[in-house]
Parts: C-alpha cells; sequence; structure tokens
C-alpha cells in the first residue's frame, strides 16, 4: 500500500513550488529573444506525512480539521505506534514543536512544527530549518523535509527522519537559525565605481585575503556586502563578506550572483571560487573559538586593463532567516518489532549470505557482511527498492551505506517518501534479482 499515490489528494493539499535565479539581462528584451526560462521544480510533498502531522498536531487543528479524508489512507500500524510529545518552545516570536516521534529500532520519525506566533507572518512555504539532533548514542540525520505547510496559520510542520538511533532512548532536536522565506533579487547596478573598487584591493595572489574596506559596500537590496575587491592572481575578483551566518547556511542558502558590464557592452559572469571564515575584525582568519563571518571571492575571467570602464551588477537567490534558540528534549521508546528477516542476495557473480534485513514504516535497515565487496559499495544501492504483495515499488528518497574494513562489514539505511505499512513488503530487488521476505 502506497500512501503517495493519489495524485489528486497530493495536488489538492500541495501547491507547486517555482525556483530560479535571477539572469541579468542588460539590453532590454535580450532575454526573451534569448529564450530564457526560469527552471521549474515541483516539492512533491508525501501525504502520509501531512496526515500524521494533521492527527498529532494541537495549534493547527482548526485550519487542518478539513482534512478529514487524510485519515482513511493512515497505515493503523504506522498511526498506531507514533507517540505524542507536543513540547513547545518559542523564541524570537516563531514557535518551535515537536508533535509527535517514534523510534523503530535503528531508525526514528519525528513530527515537529515551526510558527511565527508574531502576526509577522514569516513563515511561507520556502521555510528552511537546518535542525540538530543530540542524543545517545548520536543519531544520524536521514531525512528533513518540509510535510506540510498550512497557509492559514503559518505553521509548517516537517518530517525528520532518523538513522543509527538503535538504544537512543532520549532526543534533544533544535535549530539556531530558520529560513523564513526565498527572495530572488533581480541583477542591479552596484553603487561603487569599480575603478575605485579595484584600486583599494589591490593585488593578492591565491586565498590571500584582501584588505577590507572601511565599510562594505551593500549591493542587491542589502543582500550582497562587498566587503573589498582588488585582482587576484592577474584577474578581477570581488571579495564578498557574511555576517553571523554559519557557513553551511551560507553556502546552502545565499547564491549570490555578480556580473560586469565592460565598456563595449559586453558581459562576464563572475564565479564564486573559494572563501574562508574571518574575525570579526575582517582583517585575519578565523582562530579557534572565535566568533566568524565568512568571506566568499567572487572571480570574473577579465584582467584590469579589460575591466577598465566597467560596472558591477549584483543580485541573486538568497534566504530571509531569524537567529533563535530552540531546543525540546523529550524521551523516544522504541516501537513493537519490526518484520525482521535473513536472507542470501545474489550479487558480483556471487552471493551475500545471511544479510539482515528490518522493515519499518519510514524506512529500512540492511546490514551484514560482504568481504568480498560483492555488492559493490554506494553504487550498487540505486538498483535497491522493495515491493509489496500487490507488486507496487518503493524506491527510498535517501539511500545511505556504511562499509567497514574488517570483515566485510555493511549497514545500508534507507528512507520512504512517505510511511509505509511495513507488513505489507514482501521482497527486496536488488539489481534486478527479486528476494522474497519470510
Amino acid at each position: 500500500m502506497a500512501f503517495d499515490s493519489d495524485e489528486r489528494l497530493i495536488r489538492a493539499a500541495l501547491d507547486a513550488m517555482e525556483s530560479g535565479l535571477p539572469v541579468f539581462d542588460p539590453v532590454p528584451g535580450a532575454r526573451a529573444r534569448a529564450g530564457l526560462r526560469k527552471r521549474r521544480r515541483k516539492l512533491r510533498m508525501a501525504v502520509a506525512a501531512a496526515a500524521a502531522a494533521a492527527c498529532l498536531i494541537t495549534g493547527c487543528a482548526a485550519a487542518l480539521g478539513a482534512f478529514d479524508w487524510l485519515s482513511d489512507i493512515l497505515p493503523r500500524s504506522f498511526v498506531g505506534v507514533m507517540e505524542p510529545v507536543e513540547s513547545t518552545v518559542s523564541d524570537e516570536g516563531i514557535e518551535f514543536t515537536v508533535i509527535g516521534a517514534q523510534r523503530f529500532d535503528g531508525m526514528a520519525a519525528l513530527y515537529y512544527s515551526v510558527r511565527d506566533v508574531s502576526g509577522e507572518g514569516r513563515i511561507s512555504k520556502n521555510v528552511s530549518v537546518p535542525v540538530s539532533v543530540r542524543g545517545e548514542p548520536r543519531p544520524e540525520i536521514m531525512d528533513n523535509k518540509l510535510a506540510y505547510f498550512d497557509e492559514a496559520s503559518g505553521a509548517a510542520v516537517f518530517e525528520l527522519t532518523l538513522g543509527k538511533a538503535e538504544g537512543c532512548d532520549e532526543l534533544t532536536v533544535g535549530a539556531g537559525v530558520i529560513g523564513t522565506r526565498r527572495v530572488d533579487i533581480e541583477s542591479s547596478r552596484v553603487d561603487a565605481a569599480l575603478d575605485e573598487l579595484l584600486a583599494a584591493g589591490g593585488e593578492v595572489e591565491g586565498d590571500e585575503l584582501m584588505p577590507p574596506l572601511a565599510e562594505p559596500v551593500e549591493a542587491a537590496e542589502g543582500y550582497v556586502l562587498i566587503d573589498s575587491a582588488g585582482v587576484r592572481d592577474g584577474k578581477v575578483s570581488v571579495q564578498l563578506i557574511q555576517d553571523e551566518w554559519r557557513l553551511d547556511l551560507l553556502n546552502l542558502w545565499n547564491l549570490p550572483e555578480l556580473w560586469l558590464k565592460l565598456a563595449d557592452g559586453s558581459i562576464v559572469k563572475g564565479s564564486i571560487n573559494g572563501g574562508m571564515a574571518v574575525t570579526r575584525s575582517r582583517a585575519q582568519p578565523q582562530n579557534a573559538g572565535e566568533i566568524a563571518s565568512y568571506i566568499m571571492f567572487c572571480g570574473f575571467d577579465v584582467t584590469p586593463g579589460e575591466a577598465e570602464g566597467a560596472e558591477l551588477y549584483a543580485g541573486g537567490r538568497f534566504t530571509d532567516s531569524v537567529s533563535g534558540s530552540w531546543s525540546v528534549t523529550f524521551d523516544i521508546s522504541n516501537a513493537p518489532e519490526q518484520p525482521r528477516y535473513t536472507v542470501d542476495i545474489p550479487a558480483g557473480g556471487g552471493v551475500v549470505r545471511d544479510v539482515e534485513v528490518v522493515i519499518t514504516p519510514v524506512g529500512v535497515s540492511i546490514t551484514g557482511e560482504d568481504p568480498e565487496n560483492l555488492l559493490g559499495g554506494s553504487p550498487g544501492l540505486r538498483e535497491l527498492y522493495l515491493l509489496d504483495g500487490d507488486g507496487e515499488k518503493f524506491s527510498f528518497i535517501r539511500l545511505g551505506a556504511y562499509f567497514y574494513a574488517e570483515g566485510g562489514s555493511f549497514e545500508i539505511s534507507g528512507s520512504f517518501a512517505a510511511p509505509v505499512d511495513a507488513q505489507d513488503i514482501t521482497a527486496l530487488v536488488f539489481r534486478g534479482e527479486r528476494i522474497e521476505l519470510g
């Protein structure tokens, strides 16, 4: 039984998302003539995840009450074992709630929500929450996806899937920053003259930092801060800075785009090609324990002579964010015994014997020993999926493998796109070979 197969319900409950970086068009109409289009993509939320969230969440109960049909497609085995947590913490006008959680041996699933209670409407369907998870032993995040967004209440519900959670009876889930909405900024001319910026930055080599300007130059409506500019390895380079951002968030959320419009009217696009953390002084590389900003280098395949009289443009895609402290600690219990099978897997001209397969509502765990590396390591896992009794295919949205040198031990963990009834899974398919379970 699949719980995201009814496309009508999916389309009724969820919106398609659109994303595309703004592209600088120095000549009006040039973009249209070139036939450039924004790339589109759909974010396909799991209906079952939304249903579980709707069943558990209390703050959005009224808004989600119209979706009573969701209870008809939820697997009883999944609803029956999920346990409510309903623990909330608020900071900076944003409420963070862990709704429910359950461990399934080595895997775990939990649902949490974020909601703007300030009345400012800062939470959108593009919300990003880079959560951290602590436990003993420390579990690993396999997937953290938006399961449902309720526009009326401004609440976003996420499904978080964890691996390596066996023996973990207490979890702490939290976040230090929440990306509230995406902003696409069309490229516009930077007010500061490029010739003056280049003169201030001088010439450097490799990853050497240019001397910073007295104050960063704001561009792209303030989303881009130019720390300096000059010549790096003989080519024009612009040094960007982001204050009070963690490195991984900066790279994930902020995608600045810089362009040079040369004196002859031609356009040269810059390339982000390096960077480093720095202290707040903006003059020295970061030392251990110091609070850091982050510098990015944007290089242009243009010499200083070719850049004479050029104008600098900046734009891109950015994410507004709210920094705060959201952290919830709660007990998590283990569900009743999950279906567990021991199978032999034909692979690589041989057979990997006595492989243990554990099926849970949120994913699968496969462990064993493969001293001859018959499975072929991680690349071969792309051809792994499960079947139910009706022959329906269950693929994984996230599949990870851990291979250990001693004895060829391996562990494979995969998370489903939506919760399944573990009792319905009857076969495993690896590289076209069907292996019956049970």
